[in-house]
């Protein structure tokens, strides 16, 4: 299951194309509170199992290595606690040229993943006005991951490894709203 938004000409062209009908049980939903940091109240963690099925539609329009990874884990928050905050400032920094997209506004989905001996955090981020384009149920990126092809800065992968605390380069994709 999963996805996949393909964005030509920005939000105004988008395709959806669900890539299968199995649904899935969310593991942890961090839900917005005055004690949690905004990228807390705006990422969520995949279970070991959801993340061994959902590899191959990560893959599509990826640049990540998946063809490398050995197996799947299930990350806690003390594992993204870290992760959430480093994101959140790299993500600002990225975005410092572009006026128009805050930090704030972007989605993060966390696979764990086996790779050379390593845990691995797959990171899955989209902006929020990409989450909202075309979803009839925006809140499904809670659910299934979403796969997103030619949206520039509105949507990025890279990875974490959190035994070690480093954070992979953001990859952007092409274009996203004429930007």
């Amino acid at each position: 299951m999963g996805v996949r938004i393909r964005l030509d000409r920005g939000i105004v062209g988008v395709t959806m194309l669900c890539l299968s009908g199995h649904a899935c049980a969310p593991l942890k939903k961090h839900a917005p509170s005055s004690g949690l940091s905004v990228a807390q109240a705006r990422s969520f963690i995949f279970d070991a199992a959801e993340a061994s099925r959902f590899l191959w539609a990560l893959n599509q329009c990826s640049e990540l290595p998946i063809d490398s990874i050995a197996g799947t884990w299930t990350a806690t928050p003390a594992d993204t606690r870290l992760l959430d905050s480093k994101l959140l400032s790299t993500l600002q920094v990225s975005l410092r040229s572009r006026v128009t997209l805050r930090a704030e506004d972007y989605f993060f989905q966390y696979f764990g993943v086996l790779r050379h001996g390593k845990r691995i955090i797959l990171i899955n981020g989209f902006h929020d006005a990409v989450r909202r384009a075309g979803l009839n149920q925006p809140d499904n990126w809670t659910q299934e991951p979403v796969i997103l092809c030619d949206a520039g800065m509105g949507a990025f992968q890279t990875t974490y490894e959190p035994d070690s605390g480093r954070l992979s380069e953001l990859r952007f994709f092409s274009t996203f709203n004429g930007a």
